[in-house]
């Protein structure tokens, strides 16, 4: 009796290793699959955090401000009736863009009137600071 419990326990153990390494396996696929970008970011990551905490500050605030950069040259190449990120805020001088968690501010340079009788077609776009 003591033995074939015995065997039944080592088969368990055989089995559940072989689980866990069929799932040790799937992950590791999964991490030789990551995107370039991301593993692009991973291995910056890790070179950062070897980084004393006032360079790990500076790294930062540069890569925000060149993805920032970046975000700003896309919007401002993308024609506005294609940037589904842009939504009206509670101002309307403001707009806001949210990309990667970061959120951006943007007010508009000119302002669209609204076709009305006492305005002629052509005067309906003014620029901010403009008297007319």
């Amino acid at each position: 009796k003591k033995v074939k419990q015995n065997e039944e326990l080592v088969s368990l153990l055989k089995r559940s290793n072989d689980e866990r390494q069929q799932i040790l396996n799937s992950i590791n696929k999964v991490e030789e699959d990551d995107d370039p970008i991301d593993a692009f970011f991973k291995t910056m990551a890790l070179t950062v955090k070897s980084l004393p905490q006032h360079l790990k500050i500076k790294a930062k605030k540069e890569v925000f401000n060149i993805i920032t950069n970046l975000e700003i040259e896309n919007n401002s190449a993308t024609p506005i009736s294609n940037r589904n990120s842009l939504f009206s805020s509670p101002n309307p001088s403001l707009q806001s863009s949210s990309h990667s968690g970061f959120s951006t501010y943007i007010r508009p340079t000119q302002y669209v009137f609204p076709e009305t009788n006492d305005r002629q077609p052509g005067n309906w776009i003014q620029s901010f600071g403009e008297q007319n």
